[in-house]
């Protein structure tokens, strides 16, 4: 267990301390050495490590019964115990798998009713339910909001609700902090031979497809992102985009079409799902149930669940990421207003459609699947809390 714990980057001292302190749960440990290393390396300079002469059980192979001699035993030395923060003094405490689990408690902030996560203490090798962490909101929170919605008649569907001020590209972007990247790589490749996949949606234009795969059209920091590291796993995203070039031949790109790229070295993203959209401005391209880019959203959506995806983030408007319209101020609100609700509506038919459907193996529960709704940056808080009303209308959450 120390010899994994060192392969992430932390000394000798620092794992074995960790695991003395988690009782010898490395889970718990790797969680300790991420959120309160001050802590342990207070620890090793104090000298709290337990005397070398009585292995404790977490490292002795065989332990001995030492012998009785009708004399009362000496109580055996108390193990270092290590003061764990509550919840209200860990607001700004980070943990990997702070967005994937569905309990997550939420913090209101008395000036606003819009609610806002408290980093909170998780395992950082937990068990997740596949929802993607934001990695520059894990260095500069933003607002963010979730909700667990229950569908279907007879057969009841659960399902998670995200909404967050963010954009696709900062799902890729790198951390300012090394140990977050590792701990990010380390999670993607412990889920990528399972049933917690996670999913992104990238939009581009049939403009954009010549040079798509050199990385000079849209989506520049997915490109940036894949080349910060070898992908080991499957092929590089050029190799891939370029199969994919040769299985569309002669024929044109055209909105509502969708390829897939495959990744292990992007943070907690193992699928990519590239739609294309006719996209000029957003008072000249008006979104309909009909548009060809609400089915290819349609056939992502059965993607998902036909390989068991747990999760997915897509902009909630259906924009470039490289076109803001919350920084024009003459626009109408109400055409976001109505994009978003377009898009929701489609979501939840999906959603109600399958939710009678029977489990794939009829046995085991299925788990409750994870949709992430992103919101540009530059929307403000009044805009956040009509699309987070928007969404509880249309889904009727409380």
């Amino acid at each position: 267990m120390i010899d994994d714990i060192e392969e992430m980057g932390f000394n000798h001292d620092q794992a074995r301390m960790a695991l003395e302190m988690a009782n010898g749960n490395k889970e718990q440990a790797v969680n300790l050495l991420c959120e309160q290393l001050d802590k342990i390396d207070a620890q090793i300079a104090n000298n709290l490590i337990l005397p070398p002469r009585r292995a404790s059980m977490l490292f002795a192979s065989s332990p001995l019964k030492e012998p009785s001699n009708g004399k009362q035993k000496s109580k055996p030395p108390r193990r270092p115990k290590l003061t764990v923060l509550t919840k209200q003094e860990k607001k700004n405490s980070w943990s990997p798998m702070s967005l994937f689990n569905p309990k997550q408690q939420m913090i209101p902030t008395p000036s606003t009713p819009v609610k806002r996560f408290g980093w909170l203490s998780r395992k950082v090798m937990d068990d997740v339910n596949g929802h993607i962490p934001n990695l520059n909101l894990a260095d500069n929170p933003q607002m963010m909001e979730s909700f667990t919605i229950s569908l279907g008649n007879q057969v009841k569907s659960t399902h998670n609700l995200k909404l967050s001020l963010s954009d696709t590209d900062d799902l890729l972007k790198s951390s300012n902090d090394t140990a977050r990247d590792m701990a990010y790589k380390a999670q993607t490749a412990a889920n990528l031979y399972s049933q917690k996949l996670t999913a992104i949606v990238l939009l581009l234009t049939p403009k954009d497809w010549p040079k798509y795969k050199l990385g000079k059209s849209a989506n520049r920091a997915f490109f940036a992102r894949c080349k910060e590291s070898t992908e080991f796993h499957f092929k590089d995203v050029e190799s891939q985009l370029e199969a994919i070039e040769k299985d569309f031949d002669k024929s044109e790109i055209q909105e509502g079409d969708f390829f897939i790229t495959k990744h292990s070295n992007l943070p907690l993203i193992h699928v990519v799902f590239h739609l294309v959209i006719e996209f000029e401005s957003i008072t000249s391209s008006e979104l309909t149930q009909r548009s060809h880019v609400m089915e290819g959203l349609r056939n992502i959506l059965r993607t998902i669940d036909r390989f068991d995806i747990a999760s997915i983030s897509l902009p909630l408007l259906l924009i470039p990421s490289n076109i803001d319209p919350f920084t024009n101020v003459i626009l109408d609100e109400n055409i976001l207003y109505k994009r978003g609700e377009l898009v929701l509506k489609c979501i939840k038919g999906f959603m109600m459609q399958n939710s009678g459907m029977p489990n794939n193996d009829g046995e085991k529960e299925e788990a409750a699947k994870t949709v992430s709704f992103l919101l540009s940056k530059n929307a403000t808080e009044k805009q956040f809390h009509n699309f987070r009303n928007l969404l509880t209308r249309i889904f009727k959450t409380s």
